[in-house]
């Protein structure tokens, strides 16, 4: 009778066992089809989610670019106009400037001195020279006036010229002019001298001196720059209304499902692989 229980038993035990290894090789079945859903759902989520930082990246790049705009045109502003970049010192280019306030007999006024400009345009340049009268044939005095291009009178030399009243290096050298003559019966008051009158304002981008930016002007410059960039990107970044927080939250929503789905296939592997050491440690509990 003892006998015939054991038999039962052992019997009892090998179907146990069997249906046992059963669940286990559907669970080793469905482990190794989770890991390759697994595998597969990486390479997916690895796409995607250079996709997401290429969309991320783009929204920045749309949001900094108008702050890029703005201030490579203040910057560049600022620059055509003074010469000057922020946060660095720059060497100052300062040209040789020439004027000249001159009148025969009258008030002579001239200085040499440097300062900023950044074309070579004259600013102004009067030049015009009456020459002694000539008692004509017909006893009239004549008095000729010259009227000097003053497109021509950016020198140094006429400079120089004029106030050493070297009247023959202007003749050699000036042939561009207006002349007026003027005829009467009475002698002019200082007929017998040339009367000059000359008034130039010149300078010479050649000639120059370089001096360092004080800190004070490169603050100036750099607050000026950062201000004007910053109301430039405000006014464009209003107007276009492009919101970067809800760019970047769309994003990540978007990526989201693909990241959530592959935490359900870890979990539920994860699941499977702890009832799979279950069972194979029940069942050998069984076989013993």
């Amino acid at each position: 009778m003892s006998r015939r229980k054991t038999r039962k038993q052992k019997i009892k035990l090998q179907q146990k066992r069997a249906i046992i290894n059963k669940e286990i090789k559907l669970l080793e079945e469905d482990i190794l089809e989770l890991q390759k859903k697994i595998e597969e759902q990486k390479k997916i989520n690895l796409k995607e989610g250079c996709i997401k930082n290429l969309k991320i990246f783009r929204s920045i790049c749309n949001f900094t670019a108008p702050l890029i705009v703005s201030s490579s045109v203040v910057i560049g502003s600022t620059y055509l106009i003074s010469s000057r970049l922020p946060f660095i010192k720059d060497n100052i280019h300062l040209s040789k400037v020439y004027s000249l306030d001159y009148e025969t007999n009258g008030k002579i006024e001239s200085y040499e001195h440097y300062e900023s400009k950044n074309s070579d345009e004259l600013e102004n340049c009067e030049l015009t020279i009456s020459f002694p009268a000539i008692l004509n044939d017909d006893n009239y005095y004549e008095r000729i006036t010259r009227y000097y291009d003053e497109d021509s009178l950016d020198s140094v030399e006429l400079y120089k010229a004029i106030l050493s009243e070297d009247i023959e290096y202007i003749n050699a050298n000036y042939t561009e002019y207006d002349e007026e003559q003027v005829v009467t019966d009475y002698f002019p008051s200082n007929a017998d001298d040339y009367i000059i009158k000359a008034n130039l304002d010149f300078y010479v981008l050649e000639d120059y001196i370089l001096r360092e930016e004080s800190d004070l002007e490169n603050n100036f410059y750099t607050i000026l720059d950062i201000g004007g960039s910053l109301g430039v990107f405000a006014a464009i970044h209003y107007l276009r209304k492009f919101r970067l927080c809800n760019s970047l939250n769309e994003i990540k929503e978007g990526y989201k499902p693909v990241v959530d789905y592959l935490d359900c296939l870890n979990k539920e592997l994860e699941e499977k692989n702890e009832k799979l050491l279950s069972l194979s440690k029940g069942g050998n509990k069984n076989v013993r």
